[in-house]
């Protein structure tokens, strides 16, 4: 599956709007922001370990998508539909219509 750098600026806000910023951050890898390029027999041509304070921890999206389901009524979330349209209005709602 994966995992996803979770920015500050823009990933991590609506975490911290539903009060699962928390939760994320136990859950989230500060130290996934190291960065190595190597080649195909494991030479390291760079390495630049970040001090763990960065903000785009990283987390499985397995993970994520637990934590967001766990603080989610199973009765919202549907299945075998797909996406239509996003209509925003004047005080940030937003409807989201699917098909």
């Amino acid at each position: 599956m994966g995992s996803l750098d979770i920015h500050g600026d823009t990933g991590q806000i609506p975490l911290k709007e539903a009060g699962l910023i928390d939760e994320f951050n136990k859950l989230a890898r500060f130290e996934g922001e190291d960065t190595k390029i190597v080649d195909a027999t494991g030479k390291v041509y760079y390495e630049d370990d970040a001090d763990g304070q960065g903000d785009r921890p990283e987390i499985d999206r397995g993970v994520l998508c637990d934590l967001i389901r766990s603080h989610i009524d199973p009765s919202a979330i549907k299945y075998g539909y797909q996406f239509e349209s996003l209509k925003q209005f004047a005080d940030s709602k937003c409807e989201v219509t699917f098909f």
